[in-house]
């Protein structure tokens, strides 16, 4: 059975990753044996140890499940280099620095990142990829929204991300321009804008949507998360991907490919 250690349990994704692994339902075989949080409290939420840091942690795990913050990411890839432990990181506004170190650490252990571990959402970035360029060379604009709870920290998400770049990825011998929430500059819109548009309000799990407005037409494509369970999910069925990997990087498009 995978061992694994939660780092940042406390937070609503942590804790829904906690509750769908020892839920009897669940469809993945793993045995949650310590979380990691600065927030120490004895309220019995958990059946496994906590600790306040990755150094005091005494357990020994196949791997970590990140779902802390951004800060947190440089000193877990330190521990996964030093233990020798697996890592699928949920956590998105990681500086380019972090991404650098990242890579360098994969050469070492197997990584997974994604900044959405929502299959349905990643189903979408690859018809992106088919639809957008030729959508484009028809004369349609491109804009992306996105809508968070409001204590979301990074804006835009990073599903924002994966969508930008997928698109960009479709286009041909055009340089995409990004256009933030319109609010700066007067006049009509450049043909090559790529407007993004972030949303914070409430509870607000998760949604997305890419528009494609021509003159007489609008095609919008649309995910809605409806609870942080299939993140969850997602975060656990890239564990058990990864289980049998030596070292790497690897992405939601892999393990999709693999289904």
């Amino acid at each position: 059975m995978l061992r694994i250690i939660i780092h940042g349990c406390r937070g609503r994704l942590g804790r829904e990753i906690a509750k769908v692994a020892t839920s009897p339902n669940s469809k993945v075989e793993v045995e949650i044996v310590a979380g990691i949080d600065m927030e120490i409290a004895e309220d019995n939420l958990f059946t496994f140890p906590v600790f306040e840091s990755l150094d005091k942690c005494n357990v020994k795990a196949d791997m970590v499940i990140d779902a802390s913050t951004a800060a947190a990411v440089d000193a877990l890839l330190d521990y996964c280099a030093l233990e020798n432990t697996a890592l699928v990181l949920c956590t998105t506004g990681l500086r380019q620095s972090t991404l650098d170190k990242l890579q360098s650490v994969s050469t070492v252990v197997p990584i997974f990142k994604s900044y959405n571990m929502s299959v349905g959402v990643n189903f979408i970035s690859s018809f992106l990829k088919k639809i957008s360029g030729q959508l484009y060379d028809l004369d349609f604009d491109i804009e992306i929204v996105d809508k968070h709870h409001n204590l979301k920290i990074d804006s835009p998400s990073g599903t924002v991300n994966i969508f930008y770049d997928s698109i960009t990825e479709s286009l041909k011998d055009v340089t995409p321009v990004k256009v933030y929430d319109r609010h700066t500059g007067h006049g009509p819109r450049e043909r090559n804008e790529i407007g993004i548009h972030s949303i914070r309000g409430g509870g607000i799990v998760g949604e997305h949507s890419v528009i494609f407005a021509a003159d007489n037409e609008i095609i919008e494509i649309k995910h809605s998360a409806v609870s942080r369970e299939v993140f969850a999910h997602g975060a656990l069925k890239a564990a058990s991907f990864l289980s049998d990997k030596k070292h790497g990087l690897y992405e939601m498009s892999d393990m999709i490919d693999a289904l």
